[in-house]
């Protein structure tokens, strides 16, 4: 076998074992961001009203989605560390959700609870609330997040909903469940995870 031959193999040996290992990846990704997600769908007189798919970014979810993130945008080591580093200190302060959302009328479509339709709390299990410290809108033509939230279709509005932890006082002891709530004339969903 001539020494160009034996060279391509085994540059084609590294790029499959390569791609196993990212597919690999990709799926242990997969596999949390399932773990963590919700989804819940509400009609009325056969009517779409609410459509909720959520992601409690936990403690968890967080470093696999560093991971996955670095991977994407073939981060260097020192910047996955920062992002996971960032992702860690939120994690410590606030409790994240993603949620992604439709309603089948645009006059509802604002999930922000400042617009006066919706109104948005996180629940424990005795019914204590907490309110959103923080609303953000993502950009949902961004393709970044269809690769790491591929549950969002194309005509979903995708937030990021922010709870202040209480250090002192936590909303529930690991294993105890937690909601999410979003409730208004159009409809009402309530998705529940277990607190890690």
């Amino acid at each position: 076998m001539s020494r160009t031959v034996q060279l391509a193999l085994a540059s084609g040996l590294a790029l499959v074992t390569l791609l196993a290992g990212c597919a690999t990846d990709s799926r242990s990704y997969d596999r949390t961001r399932g773990r963590w997600t919700r989804k819940v769908e509400t009609y009325e007189n056969f009517e779409s009203r609410l459509f909720v798919r959520a992601t409690f970014k936990t403690e968890e979810f967080r470093r696999a989605y560093a991971d996955a993130y670095a991977r994407m945008f073939a981060l260097e080591p020192a910047a996955r560390e920062s992002l996971l580093e960032a992702e860690l200190a939120e994690q410590a302060d606030e409790y994240v959700f993603v949620v992604a959302s439709f309603t089948n009328s645009l006059d509802w479509e604002n999930l922000d609870p400042k617009a006066g339709i919706w109104d948005v709390r996180m629940e424990n299990g005795d019914g204590r609330v907490i309110r959103p410290s923080k609303v953000k809108r993502l950009d949902e033509t961004n393709p970044t997040w269809d690769r790491l939230f591929p549950y969002k279709a194309f005509h979903d509005r995708l937030y990021e909903f922010h709870f202040p932890k209480d250090p002192a006082s936590p909303i529930a002891r690991s294993g105890e469940p937690v909601y999410l709530v979003i409730a208004g004339a159009p409809a009402q969903v309530k998705l529940e995870w277990p607190m890690p």
